[in-house]
């Protein structure tokens, strides 16, 4: 695994225009050059800020069953193939293009997984053999939803989930036996909150770039759920906040029914992962990821989605070109889970 050293003093972002201080010299710059897409927009002219390890990618797999199914509701053995055989379609392709996957588990996939396959040798099982990160996901913003995820996946046959994607008490979840949360906080994105925008800098700082990104680049130990203090480092906090990219990009410009993919909707992704890449800050863990469900690589997309729809191939092939992009980055980037990259981040707390 790779991570990232901690070199000198921290970027910090001052409140008023944007004046980042790193290494003890300070550059001004406009809102506009500080998101740009040059080499280290938010560490712009300080060396010990550029040329680090290479951003970890990583990419979020809702993984959700039938269309508007409760998430304790069990699904039919009919239903519950037809998601697993999308799954490993996805995990096949990412593991061809050297990636991997952190998919979130919805319960009634994990109780499936159990019922129709075996608690010893089934989906979630085989996910975490090849690599992949078994999480949970949680529409509920209730902890003992949350807990009964968890549950039904160590049921399952693997170990219980530290990655929970869902919204609510950070305490909650850290209680549930979560040590990693996922979502998008992006201000400019439709399914952010919209207090969010009273932040002006979140955790450590520099992820102000979002707006380029499309993403908040720089995990951190979130102080409460609440505004503002959501956007505050609490060194001695229970979680690590990964940002991924949010929903906008599924839809906006390329369908009005979310799936299933074509090329357009990954041409979108292109230059926020561009911009990802530019930081490349060497102070600092940072980390650029996307997320999608399952369904947008089946037949019809969500429309109906019953879990048994075909998977779509011209979906798989925008997905593989998209992959193939990434690769061709070659150093520049380093694939991971959000568990590995909460591993990363854990050590580079210790090296500071």
């Amino acid at each position: 695994m790779k991570t990232r050293a901690a070199l000198g003093s921290l970027c910090m972002l001052l409140t008023g225009a944007l004046l980042w201080q790193c290494g003890g010299d300070a550059i001004e710059t406009s809102a506009a050059d500080a998101g740009g897409a040059d080499a280290g927009p938010d560490c712009a002219g300080d060396p010990a800020c550029t040329g680090g390890e290479p951003l970890f990618v990583f990419y979020v797999v809702h993984v959700h069953g039938p269309e508007g199914r409760p998430e304790f509701q069990p699904a039919t053995q009919e239903e519950y193939l037809g998601v697993a055989r999308t799954v490993r379609r996805l995990a096949d392709t990412l593991e061809d293009h050297g990636a991997k996957g952190t998919f979130e588990i919805l319960q009634l996939v994990a109780d499936g997984a159990v019922q129709y396959e075996g608690a010893s040798d089934n989906l979630l099982v085989e996910l975490a053999r090849r690599g992949h990160e078994v999480a949970a996901h949680a529409h509920s913003f209730q902890d003992d939803q949350w807990r009964r995820t968890s549950a039904a996946i160590a049921a399952a046959g693997v170990q219980p989930p530290t990655t929970l994607g869902a919204r609510g008490s950070i305490d909650m979840a850290a209680s549930a036996g979560y040590t990693a949360l996922t979502d998008n906080f992006n201000p400019l994105d439709s399914h952010a909150p919209p207090e969010i925008a009273n932040c002006a800098d979140w955790g450590l700082g520099g992820n102000t770039v979002y707006p380029r990104t499309w993403n908040l680049p720089h995990p951190w130990r979130p102080d409460a759920t609440s505004v503002p203090s959501f956007c505050l480092h609490d060194p001695d906090g229970p979680l690590v906040y990964v940002d991924h990219v949010g929903g906008d990009w599924l839809t906006n410009g390329c369908t009005t029914s979310a799936g299933p993919f074509t090329s357009c909707h990954f041409d979108k992704l292109r230059p926020y992962f561009e911009a990802a890449v530019a930081l490349d800050r060497q102070d600092r863990i940072t980390a650029w990821g996307w997320v999608s469900h399952e369904v947008e690589y089946c037949v019809g997309g969500h429309q109906g989605y019953d879990g048994t729809a075909p998977v779509d191939e011209t979906a798989i092939a925008a997905l593989e070109a998209f992959l193939g992009y990434i690769e061709g980055r070659g150093s520049g980037v380093s694939w991971a889970t959000v568990g590995e990259i909460v591993q990363a981040f854990g050590q580079w707390e210790a090296s500071r």
